[in-house]
């Protein structure tokens, strides 16, 4: 299992809009996108692809106006080496509109180098 308490480093981040985020830069491009509206105490399932040549090493949520640790993403065996499928749960709080962050971290098979990318969403009641 990935260290995700280890200090972040070349972070990018992106507000989720229509359920999804788009990040580019000179080596990779990654797209994720959450299949439903996320929403608290339900199975959330996230799609992920991006270049060919990186892995994803770890993804987790957190909440931003209340911590709640870190709630890891599971990821889903896929037989395309450029994109998987991940599921998590977000938790129950307090707040009526609760901020999120995903954090999904890469890395470039070839030189090892990570990055972290993260995703911001909100939750608040129907």
């Amino acid at each position: 299992m990935a260290n995700v308490n280890k200090p972040l480093t070349k972070t990018t981040q992106c507000q989720l809009q229509n359920n999804a985020c788009f990040f580019s830069n000179e080596t990779l491009e990654l797209s994720v996108e959450f299949t439903n509206t996320p929403v608290i105490e339900e199975e959330l399932t996230i799609d992920f692809t991006y270049s060919s040549g990186f892995i994803i090493k770890s993804a987790w949520i957190q909440g931003n106006n209340m911590y709640m640790g870190k709630t890891p993403v599971i990821m889903q065996s896929s037989t395309h080496l450029d994109n998987t499928s991940g599921i998590t749960f977000l938790g129950s709080c307090s707040e009526p509109k609760m901020q999120w962050q995903l954090f999904v971290e890469l890395q470039n098979e070839n030189t090892e180098q990570t990055i972290v990318y993260s995703v911001l969403f909100i939750t608040e009641p129907e």
